[in-house]
């Protein structure tokens, strides 16, 4: 006998619980800390995610304001690089990591759709 998701059915449990008493309530416990350990999982990579998309657009834009500086100040070659360049790392890497948000995604698209 088989069944698909994440706790057994109740006929299931009941005959789990006939034969240990208090092994139905044990199975749902561990989906419940299953369920709770992913959510804390989930969220401390959403927050990793954020922190680091805040850290880069800050970098990005100290670099484009210090080459308008640099540029303001007749540095030009200098300020055109350093803002270029940031400019440019910035799209880059928004660019990559919107195809990999993308790729994984599909992914978990893919590994989610039932095996036939």
């Amino acid at each position: 006998m088989s069944y698909q998701g994440p706790i057994p059915p109740a006929h299931m449990l009941e005959e789990y619980e006939a034969v240990v008493p208090g092994s139905a309530k044990q199975i749902i416990e561990i989906f419940v800390e299953q369920a709770r350990h992913r959510m804390r999982m989930e969220a401390g990579v959403t927050e990793g995610a954020t922190k680091r998309a805040w850290s880069g657009f800050s970098l990005g834009v100290i670099g484009l304001l210090s080459g308008g500086i640099l540029v303001a100040l007749n540095h030009d070659t200098a300020g055109s690089l350093l803002a270029g360049g940031s400019l440019v790392s910035l799209v880059g890497v928004f660019i990559f990591g919107t195809n990999s948000q993308r790729r994984e995604r599909l992914e978990k698209h893919k590994q989610a759709q039932p095996k036939r």
